[in-house]
């Protein structure tokens, strides 16, 4: 396995999504954070995830935020809510 770890910088996110062949979904592990990683989908979708070891040693993944395209907002990433933007209207009960 190829070592993929680089700094997460806006630049190489950008630059990876761009790059990204579309034939499998890949991760690129962060230099400074460890377990930190961005996901890229066949269809070119990003989100930053970061990966939970549990208590008996399994793993899984945590979806951080989206990221988000700059045509699309302004913003680099987008809180985790309905249809990946955050709505207001959800109680605390429902994050729970």
């Amino acid at each position: 396995m190829a070592n993929n770890r680089l700094k997460l910088t806006q630049t190489n996110v950008q630059r990876l999504i761009r790059a990204h062949d579309g034939a499998t979904k890949v991760r690129h592990w962060d230099t400074e954070v460890p377990k930190l990683f961005p996901a890229i989908t066949p269809n070119g979708c990003a989100a930053h995830k970061l990966q939970i070891v549990k208590p008996d040693g399994s793993k899984t993944n945590a979806k951080l935020c989206r990221y988000v395209q700059f045509s699309e907002t302004p913003s680099l990433i987008s809180p985790l809510g309905k249809e990946g933007g955050f709505n207001e209207q959800r109680s605390a009960r429902d994050w729970a």
